[in-house]
C-alpha cells in the first residue's frame, strides 16, 4: 500500500506545483487520464477532496489540499534526503544495463512516456539510450552494441536488414562467425540473408562450417 501512496504523494505534488493536471502530466512525462486517476485514488484514500473543481479555476486547493501538499512535500524531501544518505552504502551494488539506440526524434517524440515509465518502474536497471541520427542509430545496431534498437524506416524492411547485415560485415572486417555473433542470428541464418538479399559473402567464409550447421539444424527440426 505504501508504494502506490507515495506515487500518488508524487503525483498530487507535481500537479500543484505545474499549476494543473495537464501540465502535472507533462511534467511527469504520463498520460493526462493516469493523472486524474491517482488523484481520485488520494481524494478516495484521505477522505476528502483536494481541488476546487470549477471550470477555469485550474489546479486550486482546498484547505484540505494545502495541508495536505505541505506535509506531503516535507515527506518526499525526507525520502530524497534517506535515498542520498543510503546511496554510498549501494555504491557496491551493480545494477544490469539495458541499452536502447534509437532516432533522436523517436526518443523525443515517441518513446519519451515509454522510457520515463520504464526508468521509473525499474529502478534496478540501468537504462542507457543512445539517441541519433538514423545512420547512427543503424550503425550502433549493426555493430552489436545495444540490447534493442528503434528506428524509423520508409523503405521495404528488407532494406533496412540488408543495410543492417552490409554494415556488420563492413565493422568486423568480413568475420562471419563474429557478424552472425553480434546480430544475435546463427551462421546457416546469416548466410541465408546474404543469399536473399544478394549480397556477397566474404572472402575466406567458413562456408564448410555454415554448411555442417545447415545439416544440424534441418536434422534437428526432423526430429522434433
Amino acid at each position: 500500500m505504501f508504494p502506490s501512496t507515495f506515487r500518488r504523494l508524487e503525483v498530487f505534488i507535481a500537479v500543484v506545483e505545474a499549476g494543473g493536471f495537464i501540465a502535472g502530466a507533462e511534467r511527469l512525462g504520463v498520460s493526462h487520464p493516469s493523472i486524474s486517476n491517482h488523484i481520485k485514488a488520494l481524494e478516495r484514500q484521505v477522505g476528502c477532496n483536494l481541488f476546487v473543481r470549477r471550470k477555469g479555476l485550474g489546479a486550486n486547493l482546498t484547505e484540505q489540499g494545502r495541508r495536505l501538499y505541505e506535509r506531503a512535500t516535507r515527506l518526499v524531501q525526507e525520502a530524497d534526503l534517506l535515498t542520498k544518505d543510503l546511496a554510498p552504502n549501494r555504491a557496491g551494488l551493480k545494477r544490469p544495463r539495458f541499452t536502447l539506440s534509437t532516432q533522436r526524434v523517436l526518443a523525443e517524440y515517441v518513446l519519451h512516456r515509454p522510457i520515463c515509465d520504464f526508468v521509473r518502474d525499474e529502478e534496478d536497471i540501468e537504462l542507457v539510450v543512445n539517441a541519433g541520427t538514423f545512420e547512427e542509430a543503424i550503425e550502433i545496431i549493426a555493430n552489436g552494441e545495444v540490447d534493442l534498437g528503434c528506428v524509423i524506416n520508409f523503405g521495404p524492411i528488407a532494406e533496412l536488414e540488408s543495410e543492417i547485415i552490409r554494415m556488420a560485415i563492413a565493422r568486423y572486417d568480413g568475420h562471419m562467425s563474429e557478424v552472425a555473433r553480434r546480430l544475435g542470428i546463427g551462421r546457416s541464418t546469416l548466410y541465408r540473408k546474404l543469399k536473399e538479399f544478394g549480397l556477397e559473402p566474404a572472402e575466406g567464409a567458413d562456408e564448410g562450417a555454415v554448411e555442417a550447421e545447415t545439416q544440424i539444424e534441418q536434422a534437428l527440426r526432423k526430429a522434433g
